[in-house]
């Protein structure tokens, strides 16, 4: 079956209704190869173990598009009083940064050398702006971090103005002591969290922020670029956003389109329309 279809693409930036919100980028939904968070990260798919020649199952992660570049990403919304950031990835031994910040760009932040072992590599996650106190630091890499070709959690916290950090389950100080805490005025209201320092040996699979009052989708999937091969005649739309009746964005779909034998048109693959 052929379709003649006009695509348009929405890039949203559309608030939603006070509440629990999640927003959770699972690089498995998204097409090998295709572009995100304005160009500046690319899809790559590979084995787990990035030396593996071959390998049953392959993973799909974010990473910069070059190795000229430095890439990063950043979901926009309110947070204030509980939530959580977690974060999954193979992070190579250079420069990262996770920020949480507010509309006057204080807030806190943690930067770290992923795998370390530099003599420069240092870590440190501490309040910015005069916003709180508290907060931990030191040399080599985080507590907990495993080395190598490992993909690692991080996890942040928030509960009602005291912040904790996680490494694969392992706290930032090591010990049970109020080392390592981050605490603020609990009436701080967040906008933002960002993810900076990203680079082509990178490999980011997962950035979930859970607990947001509002959510803008500024980094989600219809920032992504289509992508045509014509040596294959495959056409990949990371996303089409599918308005109702009243003019809303009803849902978000990715489509894969094949090219015709003749001419520039193209029949659509329903068993591989996906919604986002």
């Amino acid at each position: 079956m052929k379709y003649l279809i006009l695509i348009v693409l929405v890039v949203t930036a559309q608030g939603v209704g006070a509440g629990n919100i999640t927003s959770r980028l699972d690089t498995s939904n998204l097409f090998a190869g295709s572009s995100f968070s304005n160009g500046n990260l690319l899809v790559g798919e590979g084995c787990s173990d990035p030396k593996a020649s071959s390998c049953t199952t392959k993973i799909r992660y974010l990473s910069a598009a070059t190795y000229t570049t430095v890439g990063s990403i950043r979901q926009a919304g309110d947070l204030t009083g509980r939530f959580e950031v977690s974060i999954t990835a193979d992070f190579s031994s250079f420069f990262k940064r996770i920020k949480f910040s507010t509309v006057d760009d204080k807030g806190f932040e943690l930067i770290f050398f992923g795998d370390g072992g530099a003599a420069e590599s240092w870590f440190s996650f501490v309040p910015i702006g005069g916003i709180g106190k508290g907060g931990y630091g030191g040399s080599g890499s985080l507590n907990g971090w495993k080395t190598g070709s490992n993909f690692n959690e991080i996890k942040i916290s928030v509960q009602d103005g005291v912040v904790s950090l996680l490494t694969n389950g392992q706290s930032i100080s090591g010990g049970s002591s109020a080392n390592g805490i981050i605490t603020f005025d609990p009436k701080t209201v967040f906008t933002q969290v960002s993810i900076d320092g990203i680079r082509a040996d990178d490999r980011l699979t997962n950035f979930t922020v859970s607990g947001m009052q509002t959510l803008l989708n500024l980094d989600k999937l219809c920032m992504a670029t289509p992508t045509y091969s014509p040596t294959t005649g495959k056409l990949l739309i990371p996303c089409v956003a599918v308005m109702n009746s009243y003019g809303n964005v009803n849902a978000n779909y990715s489509i894969e389109m094949q090219q015709g034998s003749s001419g520039f048109t193209f029949e659509l693959d329903l068993s591989k329309v996906q919604q986002r």
